[in-house]
């Protein structure tokens, strides 16, 4: 009867080791998702500012080349004026 008591408490001690086995484990799993959850969302807004970053220099790019199709609009403008130009006063001077 004593024996058996005493082996009913060492598989209750045991059992109750498992368990706390069993918790340090879980633990140390869900500190391992966390972490890895961290370096994840650190990952995504690096790669977010990386791209907010990326498209305003693309935007930029796109305002300088309307900037330098206009100029050279203008400027195309005012070599086609400047041709009319020269060739009236050619034309006056040819009569």
């Amino acid at each position: 009867r004593e024996e058996a008591r005493r082996r009913e408490i060492e598989e209750l001690r045991a059992a109750a080791e498992r368990e706390r086995e069993q918790r340090r484990a879980a633990d140390e799993q869900y500190r391992a998702a966390d972490k890895q959850y961290r370096a994840a969302d650190e990952q995504y807004r690096a790669a977010d500012e990386q791209y907010r970053a990326a498209d305003e220099q693309r935007q930029a790019a796109e305002e300088a080349t309307r900037r330098e199709r206009e100029q050279r609009q203008a400027v195309e403008e005012e070599n086609a004026k400047l041709r009319r130009e020269l060739e009236a006063l050619r034309a006056g001077e040819r009569t």
